[in-house]
């Protein structure tokens, strides 16, 4: 797929029917920053759940978004259950396995399929070390970026079942996904998948010294320190007024040393 929101999109589209309901963070990248596209092209109803501060979706809270009868026609009934490892705006949180098994079997007594928004999945197995796919291996179908962490200059990959994936690749085409140059940015995703994973142990390292510094510059404005971050999500605001952007980076390349 030549981007992770077009990922996410196809898959959305593959596993739930028009008319039916994604139950899905309130604070993910799929319901806040893909620009509802499952709603405008696929026809489908976003029910959005509370994200708790680890990132996961508490499965009470899940529960709820079934309707009390089933067959009442007034209500979007749920398709698809969504989760995102690691999870952005958490601050880069990793989902534990056993809330993944959890929800497995949460989404299993259901009969709703699981699709894992895996962007940074690698940087969760590097993070936790458990390897990526003993974390996929609770969710029906998986995105994850080749770039981002992985370095490649362009793609994502969109995993699952072969029949879930002769569905998928009809939708890329009519995505618009389809792609002569598939073979240029493959050459470039095998690159990123067998040299890069162990760096992101690295980024790790040198995303922790810069939350520390950046909350070492909070503290001496007054400003109180924001919440951890679990590997690699800072959130950062720009420079103040009155404050060249030449400033800002050379106090930013000083922690990041």
């Amino acid at each position: 797929m030549p981007s992770g929101t077009m990922a996410n999109l196809a898959a959305l589209m593959t596993h739930v029917p028009r008319g039916g309901q994604v139950l899905v963070g309130d604070e993910s990248d799929i319901y806040l920053y893909e620009a509802g596209g499952a709603s405008v092209l696929g026809g489908i109803v976003y029910g959005p759940i509370a994200t708790q501060p680890d990132g996961t979706l508490d499965l009470a809270d899940l529960a709820a978004g079934w309707p009390p009868d089933l067959d009442d026609p007034q209500f979007a009934l749920p398709a698809l259950i969504c989760v995102e490892n690691t999870h952005n705006r958490t601050g880069g949180q990793v989902l534990a396995t056993s809330y993944l098994a959890e929800l497995r079997r949460f989404a299993d007594d259901r009969g709703v399929p699981v699709h894992l928004d895996g962007a940074r999945i690698f940087n969760a197995a590097v993070a936790s070390g458990v390897d990526a796919a003993e974390i996929a291996q609770h969710a029906d179908s998986l995105q994850f970026c080749l770039s981002k962490g992985l370095s490649a200059p362009i793609g994502s990959i969109l995993a699952g079942e072969e029949a879930f994936v002769e569905r998928a690749r009809r939708l890329r085409k009519m995505l618009g996904g389809g792609m002569r140059q598939a073979g240029v940015v493959a050459a470039a995703g095998i690159v990123a998948l067998t040299s890069m994973v162990d760096r992101l142990a690295d980024d790790h390292v040198l995303a922790a010294r810069l939350a520390a510094g950046l909350d070492e510059t909070r503290r001496g404005r007054g400003r109180p320190a924001p919440r951890r971050h679990q590997h690699r999500a800072l959130p950062a605001h720009g420079p103040g007024p009155g404050r060249e952007q030449s400033s800002c980076t050379r106090r930013v390349s000083a922690v990041s040393r």
